[in-house]
C-alpha cells in the first residue's frame, strides 16, 4: 500500500491519541467498518453507501 487511502473514508485522516481499552478498540472498529462497506461497494459496484442500499433493497437483500 502507498499510504493513500481509497473508498468511503478517502481524504479523512484519524488520529488516535488515546490510551486504555475503549480508545484503541473504537478506533479498530472505525477501521473494521471501512473495511466492510469498501468490500461492499466494491462488489455491488455502487459508488457510495447510498447506492448500496438502494441495490440491497432492489435484489431483496433487506426488508422494507
Amino acid at each position: 500500500m502507498n499510504g493513500e487511502a481509497n473508498g468511503p473514508l478517502k481524504g479523512i485522516k484519524v488520529l488516535d491519541w488515546t490510551m486504555w481499552q475503549f480508545g484503541p478498540v473504537a478506533s479498530s472498529m472505525l477501521g473494521t467498518v471501512a473495511h466492510h462497506v469498501t468490500n461492499i461497494l466494491d462488489k455491488t459496484g455502487a459508488a457510495n453507501r447510498t447506492e448500496a442500499a438502494a441495490y440491497a433493497a432492489h435484489h431483496g437483500l433487506v426488508s422494507r
